[in-house]
């Protein structure tokens, strides 16, 4: 059931911190400037260790949110504004593919994913690491709760 995990780098960066999850398989701002276990570590799991369901997924992530270390990872979007940031240092502040709609989808936002997983999770969704659309936020808009006014919420 249990497989050990090897993790090898032979680079020439002096590494401090590791992706072990890997969630934005390189299409993050850090690219390939940063190490990436492979495969991930993903350790949630929706059976204990006897083969026996769980009443909900259960497990631990680690997001990698900047490579000098962060405890927490940064709010929705906020990976995204550092893309354009990233952008208009690059290419000046005209540039047209700094556009923030041209940039927003494009890159893995950690921050999106992570509120996106996190509201999964609540909900006991055991398919909670599907990247691609809760991270890019394309997922479309929510399902929100029609409106009430205040005295009628107890």
């Amino acid at each position: 059931m249990y497989q050990p995990i090897t993790v090898r780098f032979d680079g020439p960066i002096d590494v401090s911190h590791i992706d072990i999850e890997n969630f934005a398989e390189g299409d993050d701002i850090w690219g390939d400037g940063v190490v990436r276990l492979d495969p991930p570590l993903r350790t949630m799991v929706t059976q204990d260790v006897w083969g026996n369901p769980l009443p909900g997924p259960s497990g631990a992530i680690f997001p990698f949110a900047i490579p000098e270390g962060q405890h927490g990872f940064p709010l929705p979007g906020q990976m995204t504004d550092w893309a354009v940031q990233l952008c208009k240092e690059t290419n000046g502040s005209g540039a047209p593919e700094c556009n923030a709609d041209r940039i927003e989808g494009q890159v893995f936002d950690i921050g999106w994913y992570m509120f996106h997983v996190m509201g999964a999770y609540f909900k006991g969704d055991t398919t909670i690491f599907d990247r691609d659309c809760i991270a890019r936020l394309s997922c479309g808009s929510p399902d929100y709760p029609e409106r009430r006014e205040l005295d009628t919420l107890h």
